[in-house]
């Protein structure tokens, strides 16, 4: 993790600016043990960045995806969904769209909407053996208890 949040770092002295980056250091700091609150700091740069561009381009359906899963981490559950549900309604047909709308919904507690946008990403071309392999998205194919 240490050598990826220092790519990331590289990446961000190029361009300060991109989310993206923001967001992948944020996910590598976040594997550091004691680095918690410079991944939630890294996390909260890179809506703050997303917000930015999100004004000028409010249609950039991965960016709304990638941020409505920060708002999601951050406990920001309002605009998580508002900007997922944005994100679904340019793109319902993009795999990594609808796989970020499962973690979303997951990340917020809506079992039922992980599953259903899981499963529509899968009929839109998300490979199963993929699900079945990541802990995280097989977690939300496990039947539902209640």
């Amino acid at each position: 993790y240490a050598r990826s949040a220092e790519a990331y770092r590289r990446a961000l002295d190029l361009d300060e600016g991109d989310p993206y980056n923001w967001i992948g250091l944020s996910a590598a700091l976040a594997g550091i043990p004691g680095r918690e609150a410079d991944a939630r700091s890294a996390l909260v740069r890179a809506t703050t960045e997303a917000e930015t561009k999100l004004a000028v381009n409010p249609n950039d359906a991965d960016l709304l995806a990638q941020t409505a899963s920060a708002y999601a981490d951050l406990g920001r559950e309002a605009d998580a969904r508002r900007s997922i549900e944005r994100a679904l309604d340019l793109a319902r047909d993009n795999v990594f769209v609808l796989l970020d709308a499962a973690l979303v919904y997951r990340s917020l507690g809506d079992e039922v909407l992980a599953r259903r946008w899981l499963q529509s990403a899968i009929e839109a071309g998300l490979s199963e053996e993929e699900v079945m392999a990541d802990p995280q998205l097989k977690t939300i194919l496990q039947p539902i208890e209640g």
